[in-house]
């Protein structure tokens, strides 16, 4: 069986209408998308530990609010405005925080740090979702 072409009603090209049963890409995924998948996975230790030096460190308070905003995202935190991170609200002011809070925010970045390097050595899931 052989697909059916038909015009599209704005009438310009042609539109290929798979039967039942027929894939709309029948080699698959290119092997390259596997393998910056796979190189992804084994970086993100050292990507997370980046971030994490970023977030305390970086002359920039704009780099610091973006790279702790990212960790806690990662983390599967709240952020601190209160939303969920993937409502499409304003990345919160990182700077308002008090010393006390930042020095809680850095221990809090240290155990995701741990945990993350510890996934890595042995051979755990380092994904970040």
């Amino acid at each position: 069986m052989s697909a059916v072409t038909r015009v599209p009603a704005h009438g310009h090209g042609r539109l290929r209408v798979l039967l039942p049963g027929q894939s709309g890409n029948p080699s698959g995924h290119p092997k390259v998308l596997a393998e910056a998948l796979a190189l992804a996975r084994k970086s993100a230790p050292e990507m997370v530990a980046e971030l994490i030096e970023l977030a305390r460190s970086s002359p920039d308070d704009r780099v610091q609010t973006m790279a702790a905003t990212k960790l806690l995202d990662y983390a599967g935190l709240p952020n601190l405005a209160g939303t969920a991170p993937d409502d499409g609200a304003s990345i919160p002011d990182l700077s308002r925080l008090t010393p006390e809070q930042r020095r809680a925010l850095a221990a809090a970045l240290d155990t995701v740090r741990g945990l993350v390097a510890a996934a890595g050595e042995d051979g755990g899931d380092t994904t970040c979702e």
